[in-house]
């Protein structure tokens, strides 16, 4: 298993195999969520390559196992309000210490196999420790309710403090 860092993806070959990778996982996803939860094509080659995104790669036996995106650029998160955190975490905005996690996906053979997640997730947190920064990230609730205590695991000796910043409902009246 290895996880490779990269600020941009070269190859369409490569693209692709990506593309096809979060397309999979998130069109599942977006048929149990009404909030949309994922890039379409156009959005996401953009991101493969935007060099303000980091891309977590991780290969098993050259096999795409699972993939995250992060950056510490906020305008590059459409989602959500940087004046938020510019008001209520002016010392890690102003010096770009928020790294916001844009997606983070494991390949359908790897789900449930915890030691993938976790290698992912890792490297991911151990990337913003390294650069005294913060992780913050969005979920569905309904959806991945494991991902904060995943977190919250794996992070265990560097995430000393987490804060639910908000939450968002989505109704349906007839």
């Amino acid at each position: 298993m290895q996880i490779l860092e990269k600020n941009k993806i070269g190859s369409q070959k490569e693209k692709e195999k990506l593309w096809k990778l979060y397309y999979e996982t998130y069109a599942i996803i977006n048929e149990e969520s009404p909030c949309k939860q994922s890039y379409d094509r156009n959005e996401f080659l953009e991101v493969l390559d935007d060099p303000e995104v980091i891309k977590f790669i991780l290969i098993n036996r050259e096999d795409l196992a699972g993939l995250a995106l992060i950056t510490n650029n906020l305008q590059k998160v459409s989602w959500i309000s940087e004046p938020y955190f510019q008001k209520h975490f002016p010392d890690y905005y102003n010096n770009r210490r928020i790294y916001y996690i844009k997606a983070f996906v494991i390949a359908a053979p790897y789900q449930g196999h915890f030691k993938y997640v976790f290698s992912l997730l890792r490297a991911v947190i151990e990337y913003i420790d390294s650069k005294k920064g913060v992780g913050a990230f969005d979920c569905s609730e309904r959806i991945n309710k494991l991902l904060p205590l995943l977190i919250r695991k794996i992070g265990n000796r560097i995430i000393s403090n987490e804060e639910v910043l908000d939450k968002q409902l989505y109704y349906l009246m007839t």
